[in-house]
């Protein structure tokens, strides 16, 4: 049984967090260990899987990881480009903190673009490997950005 299953939700990105909540309680009360009726492997089954599920990336990971897909990106051309772009403007900008700090801005805006397109598929029907292929080249985009991100914060820290 998968996670989504064991919670009785779609397989989804975008899923109710309050809903998960309210069913993630409802298994503790009949299976935490410190409960007469308790199973300990279960609970911690189900502490694993509502943990996976309750945060947006690790839920994403797990979605791709039912369908073996690895974070990968495909022969993207464009991409790499736009890749050695934002290599090449971090650069540039070392020492400048108000370059630095655009930058910044705008890999949050981008990031968040990717979320919005990443959710924007989901929405439409079930995920079949077309969508879950489309949300996975998005995917591996946004940790792209969080290591630039990362870069950024390690130079303006210094």
């Amino acid at each position: 049984m998968n996670y989504f299953e064991l919670f009785g939700l779609q397989v989804k990105v975008n899923i109710d967090l309050a809903t998960l909540r309210q069913k993630y309680i409802a298994l503790q009360m009949g299976n935490h260990p410190d409960l007469e009726i308790g199973d300990e492997d279960a609970s911690t089954q189900i502490n694993q899987a509502y943990e996976t599920l309750r945060d947006k990336e690790s839920r994403l990971n797990y979605i791709l990881s039912l369908n073996s897909m690895d974070i990968a990106l495909e022969n993207d051309k464009a991409w790499l480009m736009e890749m050695m772009d934002w290599n090449e403007r971090i650069e540039e900008a070392e020492g400048n903190e108000k370059e630095t700090a655009g930058l910044n801005k705008e890999l949050i805006e981008f990031e968040q673009t990717l979320w919005n397109a990443i959710e924007k598929i989901d929405v439409v029907g079930e995920l079949n490997t077309n969508k879950l292929a489309e949300i996975n080249q998005l995917y591996f985009k946004t940790k792209f950005i969080k290591r630039l991100q990362k870069i950024l914060n390690k130079e303006n820290e210094i």
